[in-house]
Formats: structure tokens, sequence, C-alpha cells
């Protein structure tokens, strides 16, 4: 759960800060941001397709993976201040949230007993939308303030987050094993 909480409130931070972003710091404009959702959105669809068709990339080691490169994707972004640059990295984003939804709900079919799946999804879904107002205030407030840096605080949080949660998972895991 933690897993899917963190990476929902880094996705929705970034989809509200990107068309101040675009306009502000990266020169674009509505055209801009229309053609960079369309790229990512195109990325999400070839992820989808390329998933389905080699099943074992969607494991917890991949996903963590994509997570870390797009984390340092978000902060060298913040220090190439391009238009294309930053469709790149929008791109890479499309990629990554596809890929995440599809690989978490894959880990989570298998990790759980049929009987059990609509419980188990109704959590989820309920947990990834748990913490979305707290970032929509946030940073509807900050990205003005912070302009391309929110790249950078993004890009940390995400790498930041996901390192520990893979710190807290593994812990976890010892635990557990230690009991049986």
């Amino acid at each position: 759960m933690l897993l899917t909480i963190w990476t929902n409130f880094f996705f929705e931070g970034f989809i509200l800060a990107m068309p101040y972003l675009i306009q502000h710091n990266y020169h674009g404009s509505a055209t801009s941001y229309s053609t960079a959702l369309t790229l990512a959105a195109v990325a999400g669809v070839l992820v989808s397709v390329l998933l389905a068709k080699f099943p074992t990339f969607n494991t917890i080691n991949s996903m963590y993976r994509d997570f870390y490169l797009l984390g340092a994707a978000f902060i060298l972004t913040t220090f190439f201040q391009h238009l294309w640059v930053f469709i790149i990295l929008v791109i890479l984003y499309g990629f990554a949230r596809s890929a995440f939804v599809i690989k978490i709900n894959t880990v989570r079919q298998q990790a759980s007993s049929p009987a059990y799946l609509g419980r188990v999804f109704g959590i989820s879904f309920f947990a990834t939308d748990l913490f979305a107002p707290l970032i929509t205030i946030s940073l509807g407030y900050g990205v003005s303030i912070m302009g391309a840096w929110t790249l950078f605080v993004l890009g940390s949080l995400l790498l930041g987050g996901m390192m520990a949660i893979k710190v807290l998972s593994n812990h976890h895991e010892k635990k557990l094993g230690k009991q049986f």
C-alpha cells in the first residue's frame, strides 16, 4: 500500500505542476502541454502492449527500477530548461505511470487469494487517492514559488520515498520469514 500511496502522491503532483512548468519555466504553450500529454498517453499504450507481451517484467523490482530512473530524470530535467527535454520527461512519466498500474495490479493479483481480490483491490484503490488532496493543495501553491525546482523536489522525494519503502519492505519480509 505504501508504494501505491507514494507513487500516486508523486503522479498527482506532477500532473498538477505540468501546465505551470511548461508555460512559465520551459517556455511552451497550451499546445505544447496537450502535445506532451498526447505523447505520454501514447507511451502508456506502448508500455501496456509491451507488458502484456512480456509479463515477466511485471515485478516489484522492475517497478522500483522504473521509479529510480524516473526520479533521476526529474532531477536532471531541473537543470536543462528546454521544452524538448521537458516533453521527454512527460513521455517517461506516461510510460512509468502506465507501467506502474499494470505491474502493481499484476503483483497484487498474484499475491492475493482469489477469495479476497475484491477487498484487496477496494482497499488499494481507496489508498491510492487518500493523499491526493494534500499534494493538490501544497503543489497548487508551491509550483509558482519553486518553479523548475519543483521537479528537483519531486524527483528527490520519489527517489527517497522509493528507497525508504524498499528498505521497509525488505525489513518486513525478513521479519515475516523469521516467524515461519
